[in-house]
């Protein structure tokens, strides 16, 4: 369940770099526990729509504590792997300093195709 309001919610897509071939893309998000959550979808049948039950999920990062600083960008770099920019943890002042729990950085995952 996605989550939403504030800086919650649906927060980034990218397509694989061969989604014409592949079908895949990617969405990240906020999920009703706060936490951020990259999961892999792919199309149906129908071209317009995903097919919900395609979906997994590839990275959760724990993120309870505040509702903000979430990030949300993500894409495909030229060496075809992905990367995902996660926030800094949230909270004003930034009290986890920033850089906790896996947040605060760039992260590269898995190679598409």
């Amino acid at each position: 369940t996605v989550s939403c309001c504030g800086e919650q919610g649906l927060l980034g897509l990218a397509f694989e770099p061969n989604y014409p071939s592949s079908g895949r893309f990617y969405v990240y998000y906020t999920d009703s526990a706060g936490n951020i959550q990259i999961a892999r979808y792919a199309v149906s049948s129908n071209p317009d729509i995903a097919d919900a039950s395609s979906g997994q999920i590839i990275l959760t990062i724990p993120h309870p504590t505040y509702d903000n600083h979430n990030g949300g960008w993500i894409g495909f770099g030229p060496d075809g792997f992905l990367y995902a920019a996660v926030g800094d943890g949230g909270g004003g002042s930034d009290p986890g300093g920033g850089m906790s729990a896996g947040t605060g950085r760039g992260l590269s995952g898995s190679r598409a195709g």
